[in-house]
C-alpha cells in the first residue's frame, strides 16, 4: 500500500500474482466489484482464512546481499529514504554488508508535504548539502516505497540517471552471454553506447513500470533501467528493487577503482546530459516545429514522448 514518490492523500495498492505479473487494474476492479455485490456490507465470510503476517525483510537482505562480491572500502555513505520504506531494508543491508551510513531524516520527521519524491529540487538540494556536510564519499536517495533510487557524488551533485543506467548495463552485460537489457524512450544514448560497447542487444519500450516489467519477462533481460530512477534486474524476477540498485552501484564503484564523480565523468564525455526542464506552453504544436527547424539546422532531430511537448 503506497502512494510511491506521491503525498500522502495519493496512497493505493498495487496487487502482484505469484510470478511477479502486476494484475492489471481493469480486472482487479471487476474482482473488486463482483465482492462488493456479494458482499455489499462488508461482512466477514466465515470460510474465510485469516490473514498471516510474514516477516520477509531478513530473508529479503539475505537474497540481496549473499550472492554480492562486495567489501566497500570507500568510507561512510549518506542515505535518504525521505521517511519512506527504505530504512527498513537499508538499516539491516547496511548492518549485513558492514557499510558505515549516515541519515539524513529523524525516523518520526514524516514524509514531506510534497511528497517523497527524491528529483524534486528542494528535495534534493537538501540531500546535495547534507552528503557535502556529512563528507561522505556517496549519497543515495530513495522515493517513499524505495523502488526509485538516485545517486550524489561525494560534491553533492546529483548524477543524472542516464549515467546510472548506462553503468548499471556496463556492469551486468559484461557476463550476461545472449541476455541484453531493456530501457525506456527517454534519455536512451548513454545505454545505447553501452549496448553497442558489448556488442549486446537492448530492447527499447514504452514507459511504466508495467511495460519495463512484461519487456524483463519476455527478453530475459538481464537488467531494466528507466529515466525515472527505477532499476529492474533478472535476477529479482525482473522487478524493480531501490535495495538492489544501491549496493549494486557500491559494487561498481569498488570495482572500478574510481570515485563515482570520476565514473560518471567517462560517461558524460560520451554523451552530455542537461537537466530536464518542465514549461507549460501555449502552442505546443509550433514550439516543436520551431525546435525542429533550429535542431536540424545541426543535423539533429527532436523526439518528443507521445507526441507531447514535455
Amino acid at each position: 500500500v503506497t502512494a510511491s514518490h506521491n503525498p500522502e492523500p495519493d496512497n493505493g495498492f498495487k496487487v502482484f500474482k505469484a510470478h511477479g505479473d502486476q494484475e492489471p487494474i481493469a480486472h482487479l476492479m471487476d474482482r473488486l466489484r463482483v465482492a462488493f455485490l456479494e458482499n455489499p456490507r462488508g461482512q466477514t465470510v466465515s470460510a474465510a482464512k485469516a490473514p498471516i503476517a510474514l516477516s520477509l525483510i531478513n530473508e529479503f537482505v539475505e537474497h540481496i546481499a549473499e550472492p554480492l562480491d562486495l567489501k566497500w572500502t570507500k568510507g561512510p555513505l549518506a542515505l535518504n529514504g525521505l521517511n519512506g520504506t527504505a530504512s527498513l531494508v537499508a538499516t539491516p543491508l547496511a548492518e549485513r554488508l558492514a557499510l558505515d551510513v549516515r541519515w539524513i531524516r529523524g525516523e518520526h520527521a514524516g514524509l514531506p508535504v510534497t511528497g517523497p519524491d527524491p528529483l524534486k529540487p528542494p528535495l534534493a538540494a537538501e540531500m546535495s548539502a547534507f552528503v557535502r556536510a556529512s563528507r561522505t564519499g556517496v549519497g543515495v536517495a530513495w522515493d517513499g516505497d524505495a523502488d526509485r533510487c538516485v545517486f550524489f557524488d561525494a560534491a553533492g551533485a546529483l548524477v543524472p540517471n542516464a549515467y546510472v543506467m548506462a553503468m548499471m548495463a556496463d556492469h551486468f552485460l559484461k557476463n550476461a552471454g545472449a541476455a541484453g537489457v531493456v530501457y525506456d524512450p527517454k534519455l536512451v544514448l548513454s545505454i545505447q553506447k553501452t549496448v553497442t560497447r558489448h556488442r549486446s542487444h537492448g530492447v527499447r519500450v514504452a514507459t511504466g513500470s508495467s511495460h519495463m516489467r512484461a519487456a524483463m519477462h519476455h527478453t530475459g533481460a538481464v537488467y531494466g533501467g528507466e529515466s525515472s530512477a527505477h532499476h529492474y534486474f533478472g535476477r529479482l524476477g525482473g522487478i524493480d528493487s531501490g535495495m538492489l540498485a544501491w549496493v549494486t552501484m557500491l559494487q561498481i564503484i569498488e570495482h572500478s577503482d574510481q570515485t563515482l564523480c570520476e565514473l560518471a565523468s567517462a560517461y558524460r564525455q560520451e554523451v552530455a546530459v542537461l537537466p530536464e526542464l518542465s514549461l507549460k506552453v501555449d502552442h505546443p504544436e509550433a514550439m516543436i516545429l520551431d525546435l525542429d527547424q533550429a535542431l536540424l539546422k545541426g543535423k539533429a532531430c527532436l523526439e518528443v514522448e507521445g507526441g507531447k511537448a514535455t
